[in-house]
């Protein structure tokens, strides 16, 4: 099967495991990580259906798993460097990359998570919308995990 790179278009992946029915490749002309195939909707409502927002104790500890098992993934094929992350929320991935020697970067659209992320974590955060967001600076890992696209 010959898959299409979801951020550069180009042909050419390497497949690197695969967990229940999907698969984690790697493109050979951009080195973008993603999975195919994209989850669905419903797929992706029943996994944020688990992060109970109301509770934030809890949400920052299933949150903040998820990062460390991004991160160790990261890890694997990048270079501990400098990440961006597109949509951080709270700043939680962030944090937990800081916490490993990441020089890291936030954008998010939401006020009051980019003002938590700043003050609490005293990370490096901008509002932003990041399908408009536009920068000249170099990261080694630019990380787009559990986007919530504004309009």
């Amino acid at each position: 099967m010959n898959i299409c790179c979801l951020l550069c278009g180009g042909y050419g992946c390497i497949k690197l495991f695969v967990v229940n029915n999907y698969t984690l490749y790697r493109c050979i002309r951009c080195n973008f990580i993603f999975v195919f195939p994209v989850p669905q909707e419903g797929i992706l409502s029943s996994f944020y259906k688990k992060f109970d927002y109301n509770n934030p104790e809890i949400a920052e500890k299933i949150i903040r798993n998820d990062a460390k098992r991004s991160l160790s993934i990261i890890n694997k094929f990048i270079k501990i460097g400098s990440m961006l992350d597109m949509g951080c929320g709270r700043g939680y991935l962030l944090d937990e990359a800081k916490k490993i020697g990441w020089k890291v970067h936030g954008v998010d659209y939401s006020k009051n998570v980019v003002k938590y992320a700043r003050e609490v974590l005293a990370l490096d955060v901008e509002e932003a919308d990041i399908v408009k967001f536009k920068t000249n600076k170099k990261y080694d890992a630019v990380v787009i995990n559990h986007p919530r696209l504004n309009p």
